[in-house]
């Protein structure tokens, strides 16, 4: 990373489903050693745990609500998934010297919870101080979600997922050995159905941050490795 870089970034990338967001990101983690939040997984968590929870608590009550909410594939509420994000990014920013940076991954996915987060980093004393905001979009037509989503394939066992281009010689998946099959969701209703989806809430993200001029743009109709060396460029690492 550049030692000249006053503030550490706090990178989140934005794009239609398929961009391949999640990929960029585990380059970024893997290269420069960024903490990551992860909603999807911190949400996995919550719901796994409802087996230890005391029946007819509170907290049985809510991890059932989340369950309900994602097994229909629903967005769950800002104020739900953010409450979960403060605790780890408390620790990171009270102990910034230890860390070179944060990756969200799985948010912020509405307004709302782009906004709260924005409004975090520049009124928290420490976060405004060590920390910059840095929104990264993916950018890719609709015609090409349809491309990659329609031809790629995911890992029965760990869940990676392969693009069209990454699966074409393999059967099994090269971190696991897991066999490669075609997720039961990626039909052209759901495609159709993700791009509404990403038009009605992070639409106004992108939207957002380019008002601020804070959002960096790449092109991601190019190789991984293209798109990756776009970001790097843009983010100044």
């Amino acid at each position: 990373m550049n030692d000249g870089r006053k503030k550490k970034p706090v990178i989140f990338f934005l794009g239609l489903a398929g961009s391949g967001k999640d990929t960029q990101a585990e380059i970024l983690v893997r290269k420069y050693k960024f903490d990551v939040i992860n909603s999807g997984a911190i949400l996995r968590s919550i719901t796994g745990s409802i087996t230890k929870l005391k029946n007819g608590s509170r907290e049985e009550y809510e991890v059932k609500e989340i369950k309900k909410i994602m097994n229909k594939g629903g967005l769950v509420p800002t104020l739900t998934i953010v409450s979960r994000w403060l605790g780890p990014l408390l620790e990171i920013i009270r102990n910034q010297k230890r860390h070179k940076g944060i990756m969200f991954t799985g948010s912020p996915r509405k307004i709302a919870e782009a906004w709260l987060l924005h409004e975090f980093f520049l009124n928290w004393p420490d976060a405004k101080k060590n920390f910059e905001v840095a929104p990264v979009e993916v950018k890719i037509s609709e015609r090409e979600v349809f491309r990659r989503i329609l031809a790629r394939k995911q890992c029965e066992k760990c869940k990676k997922i392969f693009l069209a281009e990454d699966s074409k010689f393999l059967k099994n998946c090269n971190v696991c050995g897991g066999r490669l099959i075609r997720r039961k969701d990626d039909t052209h209703s759901s495609v159709l159905a993700r791009i509404r989806e990403y038009k009605k809430y992070t639409a106004p993200v992108i939207r957002y941050f380019k008002g601020l001029k804070k959002l960096r743009i790449v092109n991601g109709e190019q190789t991984v490795e293209k798109v990756h060396k776009d970001v790097v460029k843009t983010l100044g690492l």
